[in-house]
């Protein structure tokens, strides 16, 4: 069942574990907005990177993408064009990072009730500080968990099975 607008109004965690060393996710707290559009349930993300010493303090400017339609099966495709991360959110190299593409994919099942755990797979090319390719079967994995405890963050999950990190 897909969730409706009200059903995802938490934060979440939000981790981006890249194919070049995935076990250091970029972390992210963010908001997911569930609004009704003319062909059937959308979700618009808010992610606010921040710093990797921490994973709590926010640091540089949210990635947004969204509105983006919900497919029946909870699939979904969300597009945040070129992105910018601050290097002291960046835990592979503490460079600034930024890419000329990024892309979001939940397959079949990604966004359904209870929304309290949400994954899939991250394309995109990254140009700064080198060249990296996050495209399809390179690896790279995005999860979103609900915060339950806004005291207490969960260690990130960096892929679909819920493998965690510290």
């Amino acid at each position: 069942m897909l969730p409706e607008p009200g059903d995802v109004d938490d934060k979440y965690l939000f981790a981006l574990s890249a194919n070049v060393l995935p076990k250091k996710p970029i972390v992210c707290v963010g908001t997911l907005t569930i609004t009704q559009g003319a062909s059937g349930p959308e979700i618009s993300f808010s992610l606010q990177p921040v710093l990797s010493t921490d994973r709590r303090t926010p640091t540089g400017t949210p990635l947004v993408a969204g509105p983006v339609p919900i497919n029946a099966d909870g699939s979904f495709v969300a597009d945040f064009g070129g992105i910018k991360v601050n290097g002291n959110a960046n835990p592979i190299s503490g460079s600034d990072l930024e890419t000329t593409s990024t892309v979001l994919t939940g397959g079949p099942g990604a966004l359904c009730k209870p929304a309290d755990f949400i994954c899939g797979a991250v394309t995109g090319q990254v140009i700064v500080p080198a060249t990296i390719n996050l495209g399809e079967g390179v690896g790279s994995k995005f999860t979103l968990q609900r915060i339950t405890d806004p005291n207490q963050y969960p260690p990130p999950m960096i892929d679909c099975a819920g493998t965690t990190v510290k």
